[in-house]
């Protein structure tokens, strides 16, 4: 059986935020409408994915997961079947009665956004009046029961400024752990990704920010989205940590879809597989070359092995190819 450290389960489309930053390829323009679900449909994957591997870290996405028919009934089933479950939630759908039930089932953690100290810019990117007091509420709550909610903060350009206002009210909330997210082109905002992006200079100025909170140990840091090395060297910001893809399928998080869909991560357009036609062996033995194309910006640069010209989905998610680098450094400037 295969051991997965790491699964995404797209639970549901459905969310009550209208997120400009939102990364979901369903939301692209001209973008095909994600596959119906439905707690059958959900439990069957499931199933069918507990029955090929075993999963240390099962990851519930959306969409917003707390909208999914019978959602705690799906957290419970991971539960029973060994995996930790991380629930990526916008803090608007669920309140203390939802979050108990959950944590009464051990290793269930949450993660809810701050993106701003500033309610009204928080608000501005998620399209919701009363988002940023609601997802507060609901840090609170979880650790009011003794949990540890992580924060997810995403960069953009209407909130490059007050990062350290924004680490001073996460302190103050009780909060340990943050991720920073600069925006990964596709989704919604592919309709004006120069509008959108935070520009490199001012990721910059953020990353020097987190390093110096984290350098002191008044928060734990990380940059989870792959930017190219030419833009962002991990090594100036030594106490934050950096993610970045692998070509090994076998460390990417693999994403499933509530059609049993396989993708390589949930950054990814495209189905490279299907768990009940193929199944998860097929998945991990074939071989996809066109995602080791080396991009022409990226020839002679000796940090390409460990770079992969960053985040390839994004640029499949824009450009429609592989052969070209993260859309970032088009934008980023």
């Amino acid at each position: 059986m295969i051991f997965l450290p790491y699964a995404v389960f797209e639970v549901t489309a459905e969310c009550p935020l209208a997120c400009r930053f939102c990364y979901n390829f369903h939301k692209a323009p001209g973008a095909a409408a994600p596959p119906p679900s439905g707690y059958a449909s959900s439990l069957r994957v499931l199933r069918e994915l507990y029955s090929r591997a075993e999963v240390g870290t099962l990851v519930m996405s959306g969409g917003e997961p707390f909208l999914a028919e019978r959602f705690a009934e799906l957290v419970l089933f991971c539960r029973m079947k060994g995996s930790r479950v991380k629930i990526l939630s916008g803090g608007c759908s669920a309140g203390r009665e939802e979050y108990r039930q959950l944590m009464e089932m051990g290793e269930v953690f949450f993660q809810f956004p701050v993106h701003s100290a500033d309610p009204g810019v928080h608000d501005a990117l998620t399209g919701v009046t009363g988002s940023w007091e609601r997802s507060l509420r609901s840090i609170r709550e979880v650790q009011d029961m003794g949990g540890d909610p992580f924060a997810v903060t995403v960069l953009t350009a209407f909130n490059r400024e007050g990062a350290a206002d924004l680490f001073d009210l996460l302190m103050d909330r009780g909060v340990k752990r943050v991720l920073l997210l600069r925006y990964n082109i596709g989704g919604t905002g592919a309709a004006d990704p120069a509008g959108l992006v935070i520009k490199v200079d001012s990721l910059r100025s953020v990353l020097a920010a987190a390093q110096e909170y984290a350098s002191a140990g008044r928060l734990v840091i990380t940059s989870n989205v792959c930017t190219p090395l030419c833009l962002i060297d991990p090594a100036d910001y030594p106490a934050v940590g950096f993610t970045h893809c692998s070509d090994d399928l076998r460390k990417l998080p693999v994403t499933l879809d509530s059609a049993g869909n396989i993708r390589r991560c949930n950054h990814s357009p495209l189905a490279e597989g299907n768990l009940f036609r193929d199944g998860l062996e097929a998945y991990f033995a074939s071989a996809r070359p066109e995602w080791n194309v080396r991009p022409d910006y990226c020839a002679g640069c000796d940090r390409y092995a460990a770079c992969l010209g960053g985040c390839r989905a994004a640029s499949l998610q824009y450009y429609g190819t592989l052969a070209r680098p993260d859309p970032y450094v088009e934008f980023c400037r």
